[in-house]
């Protein structure tokens, strides 16, 4: 058992766990749009506060709930490298080529990357406190309004 499945329901007796799946979905979506108009230092702080009380919240190990970032650290080495060298090329520190290093591009690749793992683990919390059924069921009627359309869920 040491190493767990990520995105693994585990059962509980926590606030979270006792939410209304429908109600976590429509919250994770507003997190979600949180997280992309986030841009200040101050923001990221809040997100990452509010990410912190979320999880003690659901009373998850921390290991269960960083376990799906454990698991990607060299594509956000990429993305960081790929953000350094090719965003921000007014002011480069470092340039050869195509290749312009820049504090603006790292700054931007560690937003991405900041922001790629704040909605990584408030995934992981909403799938750890909600059973599939439960995920599924509430899919099935926020997306019931697709029937005007004739769009079968």
């Amino acid at each position: 058992m040491s190493r767990m499945p990520t995105g693994i329901y585990i059962p509980g007796h926590s606030i979270l766990h006792k939410l209304d799946a429908k109600s976590k979905i429509l919250c994770f979506f507003i997190l979600i749009a949180a997280v992309v108009s986030a841009s200040t230092i101050w923001q990221y702080l809040i997100l990452l506060v509010f990410t912190w009380i979320m999880i003690l919240l659901a009373r998850l190990p921390i290991r269960i709930v960083l376990a799906p970032i454990r698991s990607l650290w060299g594509f956000f080495l990429v993305v960081f490298a790929m953000n350094a060298l090719f965003f921000g090329s007014a002011k480069p520190i470092w340039s050869w080529w195509i290749f312009h290093w820049s504090y603006d591009g790292m700054a931007q690749g560690l937003n991405v990357i900041l922001r790629v793992i704040i909605l990584m683990v408030w995934g992981s919390i909403l799938t750890a406190t909600t059973s599939p059924v439960a995920v599924t069921s509430a899919l099935e009627r926020l997306l019931r309004p697709l029937c005007i359309f004739r769009v079968s869920v």
